[in-house]
């Protein structure tokens, strides 16, 4: 399972930094394999429980209309187990924490933090009677608030419908839609693609962290990936009490993915961020960021 998208591409620590891109509006950034589950009735799974965790680094940047600058780190942990009912029907349930620090010098007053905390369950059902189509379901209860301090104005119930359709053995299709109550854009669409020309070859161009990989060999794989993401969380400002905090970004860099043994990959990346803000959706305060740099390094567990 992974964090949901805006084009409906919608985190227990284990290490301090990473770098994950797609468009997503913040939920659980569960890794969906897609590549693997759409052969659940003839494969066993090798692994059943996944854990991730990471930190992204964004340098102090000037803001764009307004004096002062804003730094941010974000630090997110994820933890999900796959199992099945009646021995065939994959389902996989998740639990993950966001955090989002902010250091800001700018007149806007800003909170000191933003958090997410979600529990997600996911289920993959056959079309009706297609061979190699499926139907998939991603239910997320989540909390969108500010240092820890989750009110119940805070939850949100996510959602994802999508299909999948394997129409060769190296090429999958999905279609969708992601419905996020109470954001600003309730409804998005999902739409994307897996497609391996070769063994060392692939895009995946699906929900949440689209990339294009190739592999060096058995051990060492090379990315480019991308993400255009926005969160909407429920923050005091001042007296004003339960407002929405919008937090935008667009982010494009190129990495590395290390398998150190069996079970534990490290993933590094840097590249640059683009289209950045802070705004409160009543139009009252907004700091768009200069366009920055980040580094991440990331941590995968599988067992």
């Amino acid at each position: 399972m992974k964090i949901i998208s805006r084009l409906c591409f919608f985190p227990v620590l284990i290490t301090l930094f990473t770098c994950h891109l797609s468009f997503s509006a913040d939920a659980p950034d569960y890794r969906q394999r897609l590549g693997e589950l759409i052969t659940y009735e003839e494969a066993e799974d090798e692994f059943l429980q996944e854990s991730d965790s990471y930190i992204r680094y964004m340098p102090s940047r000037g803001a764009k209309s307004v004096s002062g600058s804003v730094s941010i780190v974000q630090a997110v942990t994820e933890y999900s187990y796959d199992l099945k009912i009646a021995g065939k029907l994959p389902v996989q349930l998740g639990v993950a924490a966001k955090y989002t620090g902010i250091d800001n010098t700018t007149n806007v007053k800003l909170p000191s933090s933003l958090t997410f905390a979600t529990f997600a369950a996911e289920i993959t059902l056959p079309f009706f009677n297609l061979e190699n189509n499926y139907f998939r379901v991603n239910l997320e209860p989540s909390l969108f608030g500010s240092k820890w301090n989750f009110r119940s104005s805070n939850f949100r119930f996510l959602q994802q419908y999508f299909l999948i359709s394997q129409w060769r053995e190296n090429l999958v299709f999905i279609l969708g839609v992601a419905v996020f109550p109470d954001f600003e854009d309730e409804v998005w669409p999902i739409a994307g693609f897996i497609w391996q020309p070769n063994d060392k070859l692939s895009f995946n161009i699906i929900p949440k962290n689209p990339s294009i990989n190739y592999s060096l060999n058995e051990k060492l794989d090379i990315f480019l990936e991308w993400d255009i993401a926005l969160g909407e969380y429920e923050v005091d400002r001042s007296d004003v009490k339960n407002v929405v905090l919008q937090y935008n970004e667009t982010v494009a860099g190129a990495g590395f993915q290390y398998k150190i043994n069996k079970n534990i990959q490290f993933l590094f990346s840097a590249g640059g961020i683009f289209d950045r803000y802070l705004k409160y959706r009543d139009g009252l305060g907004k700091v768009s960021i200069k366009n920055g740099a980040y580094v991440n390094c990331q941590f995968q567990v599988r067992i």
